[in-house]
């Protein structure tokens, strides 16, 4: 263990897998149907605490996974994609399973864990049965042409210390000030204390993790598997004209937007939004 964990719920659980250490958390009744839970870059599985007590209300069991790099996970010394949370995240599933969690199992992914949650169900979509995408990543760089700079060597590095990381600082601290008495703040700054999190950043962006995912979401689509997408109408990071896109390349999925809600909304309205999932996950109308 090379960070302190006194402070973390008794629902937090540590694993050693093969692709690190890995942080997780299983919320909810046992008996309950398993949904996993997958954040986005930068931010790590707290992102779903507001929306927490509404799907436990509904009697789901929820595996909760920070991802390499992430929260309380592993910082690896390595090249962060989607084939390795993928991987990741498949690890886990095989140890939770044998402890008891039940089938079916669906997939909720926030912003790029949306890109993992296609990725996870791409390739077995008969065990993922229904996925759950919100804001989900299509082409994050799109929005940041800068990010091409981020491949020079040296470069690149003291772009990320210099400009990306104060930035994120400046947006999370703005995002969040307004959600939760702004605990969330403390709560996304409190993974630079963990050594390595500024290279995740940096890896981020010098690998095509964010890059275009069109293709991701067009072999997703030909499965046939049950999906909703849930975006903020006024995203800033997931535009409209890229909604646009997803909605022509996955015609069978159902899409829910939500007005004056921006890239934060599973923070900022998660009943409404545990509503919405809830009832495509039982299948109501």
């Amino acid at each position: 263990m090379y960070f302190s964990t006194k402070h973390l719920p008794e629902e937090s659980h540590y694993i050693q897998l093969e692709t690190g250490y890995c942080h997780y958390r299983l919320d909810g009744p046992a008996d309950g149907k398993l949904l996993v839970l997958i954040h986005g870059a930068t931010v790590a599985g707290w992102i779903f605490e507001q929306l927490r007590p509404f799907l436990i209300k509904a009697k789901f069991r929820l595996l909760t996974v920070d991802l390499l790099g992430h929260g309380y996970s592993e910082r690896l010394n390595t090249e962060y994609n989607i084939d390795l949370y993928k991987r990741q995240v498949l690890e886990l599933l095989a140890f939770v399973d044998k402890v008891g969690c039940s089938k079916p199992i669906s997939l909720l992914g926030h912003s790029l864990g949306a890109a993992v949650a296609v990725s996870l169900a791409n390739e077995n979509s008969q065990r993922f049965k229904r996925v759950v995408l919100t804001a989900p990543l299509i082409n994050f760089i799109e929005n940041m042409p800068i990010v091409k700079l981020f491949a020079i060597p040296v470069l690149g590095e003291i772009i990320n210390k210099l400009y990306v990381i104060p930035m994120l600082k400046r947006r999370r601290r703005k995002r969040y000030a307004a959600i939760a008495d702004g605990r969330f703040i403390e709560r996304f700054m409190s993974q630079f204390l963990i050594s390595g999190f500024e290279r995740t950043v940096l890896s981020l962006f010098r690998s095509d993790v964010l890059a275009d995912k069109t293709e991701l979401y067009k072999a997703f689509s030909e499965k046939g598997v049950s999906s909703l997408v849930i975006y903020g109408e006024q995203d800033e990071l997931v535009t409209p004209k890229q909604i646009g896109h997803l909605r022509s390349i996955m015609p069978n999925s159902k899409f829910i937007g939500l007005a004056d809600a921006g890239h934060a909304f599973i923070l900022s309205e998660p009943e409404r939004v545990a509503t919405h999932i809830i009832n495509f996950l039982e299948n109501r109308r």
